[in-house]
Formats: C-alpha cells, structure tokens, sequence
C-alpha cells in the first residue's frame, strides 16, 4: 500500500512539474525572447486608422493567429497588431515580459465602444498610466478580427534597447472584452533598431 502511494505521488509530483514547465513556456515567466530581426526607417509612415493595408509596415510578423507590424518613420515608431480575435489585442515595449513593459491594450466592445489603454506591467498584473507615450491610436473589429495601430517616440523604445541597440518586444490577445483575463496568446520577441 505505501508503495503505491509512493508511486502516486510520484507521477503527480511529475504532473504538476510538466503543468508548471507549460505555464511558464505560454505565459513567457522564463521564456527566452525570439530574435525577429532588424527594424530599419522607411519614408512612408502608415495610417493610423484601425486597418492594415498590405506593404503599409516595413517589418511585417506572423504568429500563431497574429500579426505585427512595425514602421519607423523618422522619430516616430508605428506599431499594429492584428488578432484572430473579437476580444483584446496588446503590444508592449520595454520588457521581454509583462513586468516592466509599457503594454497598449485594445478591443471594441458589442456595442460598438472602442476601448484603449497604456498600461505598466508590474508583476503578473498591469496598471493604468498617467504619463502616457502613445501620440495615436485606432482600433477597429472586423471579420473575426481585432486590430489595433499606435503610433509612439521612437525615442521611447530606444531608451529601452541595450547597448547593442536590440529592445524587447511583447505581444498577446485574449478572447474577451476585458483586459482582466489571462490571454490566449503571448509572445516575446526581440528587435534591433537599424
């Protein structure tokens, strides 16, 4: 009988061992940031109109049900992401996670109420901000997807590169029209400004 339990105990230490191994590789709490390459100026700067024309960013990204955009337009960095979503979309700088990255949350609501937030991550939670970096921002709900753009400093994201000029770079969405629950989708990524 002891012997049993002592098996028992085993596969569920082993359990809850691979549970915690799989938090951590989808809510990024250890994960390692994937090197996306470089983000170089380009003369056109999109539209910050809640729509992503094809070509309109110079780095374009696709992940598991999303897809980023980036466009550095003189001291203007121009950022969008689109989601396989009705609920929320973020994109967040300055952290390889949530703790310490300046995150934008978005989603349009049933009626039609368009919802967007600077927030700063702190721990597994994310708070409101009143010195907000954000120059302009749309979002829009179409077809089954959520898109937001924002436009921002450049300099912002800058002061937040090492020395070697990479910055950290942060994505999620989520299935409903609130920033509380936890997200579908995390990704961190790395980029070196150009």
């Amino acid at each position: 009988m002891h012997e049993a339990m002592r098996w028992i105990a085993v596969v569920l230490m082993a359990a809850v061992a691979a549970m915690a191994a799989a938090h951590t590789e989808e809510h990024g709490d250890a994960a390692e940031a994937e090197d996306a390459g470089a983000l170089v100026a380009q003369e056109a700067a999109p539209v910050v109109d809640g729509a992503v024309a094809e070509g309109e960013y110079g780095v374009s990204l696709q992940y598991d049900g999303m897809t980023i955009g980036l466009a550095l337009v003189g001291d203007t960095l121009h950022a969008a992401a689109v989601a396989a979503t009705t609920g929320w979309v973020a994109v967040g700088f300055g952290s390889d996670v949530m703790d310490g990255a300046r995150i934008l949350f978005s989603y349009v609501e049933a009626d039609g109420t368009v919802f967007f937030a600077e927030q700063e991550g702190k721990g597994h939670r994310h708070h409101d901000v009143t010195d907000t970096v954000a120059t302009a921002h749309a979002v829009s709900e179409a077809d089954g997807a959520t898109t937001l753009e924002v436009a921002l400093p450049a300099a912002f994201v800058r002061d937040s590169a090492d020395e070697t000029g990479i910055f950290p770079m942060i994505m999620a969405y989520g299935n409903r029209d609130s920033v509380r629950p936890v997200h579908r989708f995390f990704k961190s990524i790395e980029l070196t400004l150009g």
